[in-house]
Parts: C-alpha cells; sequence; structure tokens
C-alpha cells in the first residue's frame, strides 16, 4: 500500500516534469496544437502543483519535492535536445507513457490507500482522475507528426509553399484540433 508521503513525492515530480516539459513544448513546437496543448498543460499542472501543496501542508509528515528525480531530469534533457517533428514525436510518447503512469498512481493512491489522517487527499486524487483522462484523451489527439498533416493539407489544397500557405495549413490544422478537443464528453 502506497504511504500519503509516497503519493504526493510521485504526484509531485509528476506536475514538476510536465510543467518543465509543457514549456519546452511552447518554446520549440511549430504546430499549434502542441503549443496550445503546452499551454494548458502549464496551468493544469501548476493549479494541481498548488492544490496539492495545500493539501499537503496540512499532513505534517509529507513533504513537496522541489527538484525532478534522476529519471524525470534525464527525460527532460532528451527532449531538450530534440527539435522539430522529432521532438513533437517524443514529447507526445512521453507524455502518453507518463499520463498513464500518473492515472495508475492516482487510482492506487485514490482506492487501494489506507484511510487516516490522509483521507482528504484521497478524495483529491480520486477527483484529480477524470482530468487526468482528459489530458490523456488530448495528449493522444495531438498530431503524431505535424510535419506529414501540413504536407498532406497543402497538397489537398493546392496551397504553394508561400507563407500564407504555411499559415492557412496551420490555423487548420489548429481548429481540427481545437474541435476534437472541445467536442462533448471530453
Amino acid at each position: 500500500r502506497m504511504t500519503a508521503e509516497e503519493f504526493v513525492y510521485q504526484a509531485a515530480i509528476t506536475n514538476l516534469f510536465e510543467i518543465d516539459a509543457a514549456s519546452l513544448a511552447e518554446k520549440k513546437s511549430s504546430d499549434p496544437a502542441y503549443v496550445s496543448f503546452a499551454k494548458m498543460a502549464i496551468t493544469d499542472h501548476t493549479n494541481m502543483s498548488n492544490d496539492l501543496t495545500r493539501r499537503v501542508y496540512k499532513l505534517s509528515d509529507a513533504a513537496m519535492p522541489t527538484a525532478l528525480d534522476h529519471d524525470h531530469q534525464r527525460k527532460l534533457t532528451e527532449l531538450n535536445s530534440e527539435t522539430g517533428a522529432q521532438f513533437e514525436k517524443d514529447y507526445r510518447q512521453t507524455l502518453i507513457d507518463g499520463y498513464q503512469r500518473t492515472l495508475q498512481l492516482f487510482q492506487d493512491f485514490a482506492f487501494n490507500s489506507s484511510n487516516g489522517p490522509d483521507q482528504s487527499l484521497k478524495l483529491w486524487a480520486k477527483a484529480s482522475i477524470p482530468p487526468l483522462l482528459r489530458e490523456i484523451h488530448n495528449v493522444e489527439e495531438l498530431p503524431e507528426d505535424s510535419r506529414k498533416a501540413v504536407s498532406a493539407g497543402r497538397a489537398q489544397t493546392g496551397a504553394d509553399n508561400s507563407a500564407r500557405g504555411l499559415v492557412e495549413d496551420a490555423a487548420h490544422l489548429f481548429k481540427r484540433w481545437r474541435t476534437k478537443s472541445s467536442s462533448p464528453g471530453q
């Protein structure tokens, strides 16, 4: 069974990583879908981290980490070394894998940890599961290869390689992403 301290540590590290990785995506991606997702992830994980911090102060034994662990730092360094389509591909896959582990972490703590002084933390973990499921869905909806999608869009519309054609393609991809991410039941 997972203790409150173990959960807090892992959840905090996850939030730190998501914020740092999204900050990279904001700077490195030229795909509007990735940039928009990154902005949303920064906001969501900052809020989640702040909420977790407030809850932790009520638990005397739990402490919030302030830096990434070795594994998350290594992943962040790898992402930082990449550019373009390779960055987007690896960022997307890193998030899919990470959100699956995070979802499991929150489910395990919410449903399998013992009752006690951490009851409010358990309830918070349980309440965090639906937003995590939405984020998993949003990550999976990111284009797997935005460069191919832009090229395909350009071929379909007959747009040339001008700046206007690129802007139109980017706007089309962004609109498609926003439509998918705002569909009912998301």
